[in-house]
């Protein structure tokens, strides 16, 4: 979906870096754009993976984190996903995520 244009990648802005997906096992994190399309691109790919796999996504598992979009955004994504919101930092694989560089590692 992401070569054919349905579902945009998530632009750093570092040097034309585009990240659409980190995954571990079952864990998975997906950058994306947020545009309506690409969500509602996103929704029915978890819907056609759910037929063909015979597995649910657990939706009360699964968040969304959003960047600096209003509040009204967040909103709009969050029905349209019917997932629930979170904010960084959130801890993943047991690794906590901030928004941010690490300066110090404290080394």
């Amino acid at each position: 979906m992401m070569e054919r244009g349905k579902i945009k990648p998530y632009w750093t802005g570092y040097e034309g870096l585009k990240i659409s997906h980190l995954g571990f096992a079952d864990d998975l994190l997906i950058f994306m754009n947020g545009n309506a399309r690409s969500l509602l691109n996103f929704k029915k790919f978890l819907n056609t993976y759910q037929e063909a796999s015979g597995q649910v996504v657990n939706l009360s598992k699964c968040s969304i984190i959003c960047g600096r979009a209003p509040p009204a955004r967040h909103a709009k994504i969050k029905d349209i996903l019917g997932m629930k919101l979170a904010s960084l930092p959130i801890k993943y694989l047991g690794v906590n995520l901030h928004k941010g560089n690490v300066w110090n590692l404290g080394m």
